[in-house]
């Protein structure tokens, strides 16, 4: 029977694609489907860039990843956007994950070289206004993962996987107290695509495909200060393995399309409706600013 501490996760390729690669999103707990749009909104929500004031950006980040455990493990990240008409924006990301020099032993446990693993990710996105409070937003990815690299005589071969992302955006003002604040809500499913192989189509894995659901309330407390609360609710549409799978079930396992196992991870945990509810992940967050520069954040991720 399946209990709360059941271990049962739902396995991806590439799974660096889930790390946030912003510190405003990562310091509020990995928040950004409705948060106020910003230049990293490719990443979380690209339907959010016609909100933009501005009518381009860039921004650059850099994420050493783990580094309590190891010192070269590292995700960089560069975005950019530029509205090329009042309701139409195009946009577009770079994201490279290094996981820094992996020694290799055989199977005697004796040195067998070292590989240097990397993943990268590029993508493009059009987005476009379809009212004066929503908005909407297609993406393209082309996904590289080379576990192997400089691997030698181990076996492992780079995988590739072409993704696509779907998502939405609503603003509306909520007067209040003489001003207007403002509710947001978003919806982004990304990472919509092919699986990938690491073994020449022998077998195959999901890539991270992910339902993202939240919604934001910012209030104005005077010219200079405004504070927001923001929320989001995720869910791998990927399926669950069985807790002691046979032969035939991890044959049916790697067998199945990307697109029958988004609609099999709704109904297919092993411990029924209480393993889909744990399923979702679940985020808070807040956000202070002074100004529009200077920012307070605090989230937390669950």
């Amino acid at each position: 029977a399946f209990t709360q501490t059941t271990n049962n996760p739902i396995p991806t390729a590439v799974p660096s694609l889930s790390i946030a690669p912003d510190a405003r999103a990562g310091g509020m707990g990995d928040i950004g489907a409705a948060t106020t749009p910003d230049v990293n909104s490719q990443y979380w929500n690209a339907a959010k860039y016609v909100f933009m004031e501005s009518d381009a950006g860039v921004s650059l980040s850099y994420t050493p990843w783990l580094r309590k455990l190891v010192t070269d493990i590292n995700l960089a990240y560069l975005s950019g956007y530029w509205k090329f008409e009042q309701h139409q924006a195009l946009s577009a990301s770079l994201r490279y994950f290094s996981l820094g020099d992996i020694e290799l032993m055989d199977e005697l446990g004796m040195p067998a070289g070292s590989a240097h693993p990397n993943e990268y990710a590029v993508d493009v996105a059009y987005s476009r206004m379809l009212s004066d409070k929503l908005s909407a937003s297609a993406a393209l990815r082309f996904i590289y993962s080379d576990l192997g690299n400089g691997s030698g005589n181990v076996q492992m071969f780079p995988g590739a996987a072409v993704a696509a992302d779907i998502a939405a955006y609503y603003k509306t003002p909520i007067p209040l107290q003489g001003v207007d604040g403002n509710l947001a809500f978003g919806l982004n499913i990304s990472n919509i695509g092919s699986k990938i192989s690491y073994d020449q189509n022998e077998t195959s894995n999901f890539i991270p495909t992910n339902l993202r659901l939240g919604g934001s309330f910012d209030y104005p407390i005077d010219n200079y200060n405004k504070i927001s609360v923001s929320a989001d609710l995720n869910k791998l549409l990927v399926p669950t393995p069985k807790l002691n799978p046979t032969l035939q079930d991890i044959k049916a396992y790697n067998d199945m399309s990307p697109l029958t196992g988004i609609f099999t991870s709704f109904s297919d945990a092993p411990g029924g409706l209480a393993e889909e509810i744990q399923e979702i992940m679940w985020s808070i967050g807040v956000e202070y600013a002074y100004n529009n520069q200077f920012f307070v954040r605090g989230g937390y991720y669950n």
